[in-house]
């Protein structure tokens, strides 16, 4: 999986090559959404703090050493298409499955390159003859919209209103009005209100439980109820700080970008607009609802209404991988990666992997993900994901960053990466 073909993976075994998370352009239709699948599969999102980059090399053993560090397994024990996991954040304080409770004492595999600093090659395309896209109808999010703002009940009822206007859209079959768009933006999914899912709901949310059973179908009511573990959404801070480190890292106008679990859309939504100019922009969501919502607030990226695992990419295609990842402790079956089970055994490595594979030499990642990526005493996935990139920056994100919107305490990292173009690429 190695981006610089000429043998270094002995010379550079100590580099950091994590993930990235990049998605091709495919046919866009009259929605622009490919509905591949209706299944049980989630994102998350959330954030809310940022720490100095470089705070990975100093962190003690024991950071983060608090509720809900870990994830349980998803029900069955893999994560695939139809499956109503039962997955969710540990609340015990235990440690990530088959892991010692001494996290962060052995770290081979990850290391710090020399050339760190240097920001990493411009993006640049060329030979492309499809038309240059503009991106001018879709949606621009702004802290103003006030994402994720209120209580449980109120995101709650904006969800259900959200998820009214999706419907009345597409029986008229056209698109999103600015109006219906503000509507539609606030959809935060369920990842923080399982309450409205349980067979006996509390009586103070039977009412929102009942019309929920009522807007959905079976299989759209079966998708949104497996999505709780993951589905969390970004803060526009962070999503911020995100696009101006990807900007500095070299990523401009002209580049095709991946949001590998793009949920409603808000990094799309937070691009900057000098990005615009030339930009593809593909999206891939498991859950129905969601993913037809991010449809219609970005009518002109693609959005691929499917499991990661089962959208097929192209290899070294995309120039950059943005977003925050599902994470947990419970396994992928992704039949491109039988040979190397330990690439699957945690559903965020395994996104880290997969984007790692499909983005281009010169291309850079940015991804949010759990903070057993890097502090795990198997470095078995860092190795793997350290052949051929460079480790540009990592923040680690307060351990409260997700309580607001998913109610529990989680760490969680920010890692940037960048592949090399050939032996005297910067990187190295």
């Amino acid at each position: 999986m190695s981006k610089s073909r000429t043998g270094r993976e002995s010379t550079n075994a100590n580099q950091l090559s994590l993930f990235s998370e990049l998605t091709e352009a495919a046919p866009i239709n009259p929605d622009n959404v490919v509905l591949e699948s209706i299944d049980g599969r989630n994102k998350r999102h959330d954030a809310t703090g940022i720490q100095d980059p470089g705070a990975l090399e100093a962190l003690s053993p024991k950071d983060g050493a608090g509720i809900g560090e870990g994830q349980s397994p998803a029900a069955g024990g893999l994560r695939s298409a139809g499956t109503d996991g039962g997955s969710s954040l540990r609340t015990d304080g235990s440690a990530e499955d088959g892991l010692s409770r001494g996290v962060g004492d052995r770290v081979e595999g990850v290391g710090v390159p020399a050339g760190r600093g240097r920001s990493a090659p411009a993006i640049i395309r060329s030979g492309d003859s499809r038309p240059a896209p503009t991106l001018a109808r879709d949606f621009r999010l702004t802290t103003a919209h006030g994402i994720g703002a209120g209580g449980p009940k109120e995101r709650a009822h904006a969800n259900l209103a959200a998820i009214r206007t999706l419907k009345s859209i597409e029986a008229a079959n056209r698109d999103a009005t600015a109006e219906e768009r503000n509507l539609l933006v606030k959809y935060a999914g369920w990842g923080a209100l399982p309450n409205v899912f349980e067979a006996n709901s509390p009586r103070e949310w039977r009412a929102i439980a009942s019309e929920l059973r009522e807007l959905l179908s079976p299989e759209e009511y079966s998708s949104a109820r497996a999505s709780t573990p993951n589905a969390h959404y970004t803060s526009p801070e962070v999503i911020g700080a995100v696009w101006q480190a990807l900007d500095q890292f070299g990523v401009k106008a002209g580049a095709h970008i991946l949001e590998p679990s793009v949920g409603v859309g808000h990094f799309f939504g937070m691009m900057p607009e000098s990005m615009y100019t030339g930009t593809r922009r593909t999206g891939v969501e498991l859950d129905s609802i969601t993913a037809r919502i991010a449809a219609k607030l970005y009518p002109d990226s693609v959005i691929r209404a499917k499991g990661f695992e089962d959208t097929p990419l192209p290899k070294d295609f995309f120039d950059a991988a943005v977003g925050n990842i599902p994470f947990g402790n419970y396994p992928v079956f992704d039949p491109a990666y039988r040979k190397s089970p330990h690439l699957t055994r945690t559903i965020h490595d395994y996104f880290l992997t997969k984007c790692s594979d499909v983005v281009r030499p010169g291309g850079v990642i940015a991804l949010i993900t759990s903070r057993y990526t890097m502090d795990k005493q198997d470095s078995s996935v860092r190795r793997h994901l350290s052949e051929g990139s460079t480790l540009l920056g990592a923040i680690r994100l307060p351990h409260t960053t997700f309580r607001a919107n998913a109610g529990t305490d989680v760490t969680t990292d920010i890692l940037f990466t960048g592949y090399a173009l050939d032996s005297g690429s910067p990187y190295r």
